[in-house]
């Protein structure tokens, strides 16, 4: 399914007014039923899915300043993961001709080079 820049938040809050509409209809629903979730307040298993949560989350920030660091691309005015082939398909399927030749100028390229059109894909 393509989607327009921006149409995931819009879906987003779509979600949560049904959610909240259930909720705030039928509160029963999430208190006393059988689909009640209780929690156990468990100090240790807290802390090991803290821990280990903070754990994935030093390790995805230390891969994503590899991946800055070794492509030398600053995120602050460039696309750090460009060059993978995923993003390429989505700005080529998604993005206007201008925001292709946006991307491409900062990354110092050109839309074709950089295979943002049918025609770099070659």
């Amino acid at each position: 399914m393509k989607v327009g820049r921006g149409a995931w938040i819009q879906y987003r809050a779509y979600t949560l007014t049904l959610w909240s509409a259930v909720v705030l209809t039928f509160p029963h629903f999430m208190q006393d039923s059988m689909f009640a979730h209780r929690s156990a307040h468990n100090p240790w298993a807290m802390f090991i899915l803290s821990a280990a949560a903070l754990v994935a989350n030093v390790w995805v920030f230390a891969a994503h300043v590899r991946t800055i660091v070794s492509k030398r691309r600053n995120p602050l005015t460039q696309e750090v993961h460009a060059d993978e082939a995923t993003y390429a398909s989505w700005v080529r399927d998604l993005a206007s001709d201008q925001d292709k030749e946006l991307i491409a100028t900062r990354l110092g390229t050109t839309p074709e080079k950089a295979g943002f059109t049918s025609t770099g894909m070659g």
